[in-house]
This record gives structure tokens, sequence and C-alpha cells, in this order.
């Protein structure tokens, strides 16, 4: 699905390893600035991103993905 495709460089696929995406997230990105153009070049919806939300973040990601698509394809 394309709502859950996300390619990691190297480096931060190894950091992820088994962590929770909400975990990973907030350590990796703990500036405001960077955690906000993180969200943004991945398509990251401003919604709970923690796993018991996963329903809710995979549909609004995909929403995401299609309107960029979209955009681009126009």
């Amino acid at each position: 699905y394309i709502g859950n495709l996300q390619l990691l460089e190297e480096t931060s696929n190894k950091e992820k390893k088994d962590k929770e995406f909400d975990k990973w997230l907030s350590e990796s990105c703990k500036e405001e600035d960077k955690l906000k153009d993180y969200k943004q070049k991945h398509y990251i919806p401003n919604v709970d991103i923690s796993f018991e939300n996963f329903e809710q973040f995979f549909k609004e990601r995909e929403k995401l993905i299609k309107e960029s698509l979209k955009k681009s394809l126009i």
C-alpha cells in the first residue's frame, strides 16, 4: 500500500531498527524545525503517530501522498 511506504537512508534504517515509529521520530528529530521538515518530506500527517492510531495515520498519510502525486502529474 502506498500509505505504508517510506524510504530510509541506510543510517536512518540502522538507527530505527525495531523501535516504534513515534519513539524513533521523537529521538531523531528533537528540534521542532527538523521534525516539521521531516514530516513534510515524508508525508507524515498531523495526527497521533503511535501504533495504536495506525489506521488513522495510514489513511491520512495515503491522502497526502495521493494529493502530492496528483499535483506532480497534472
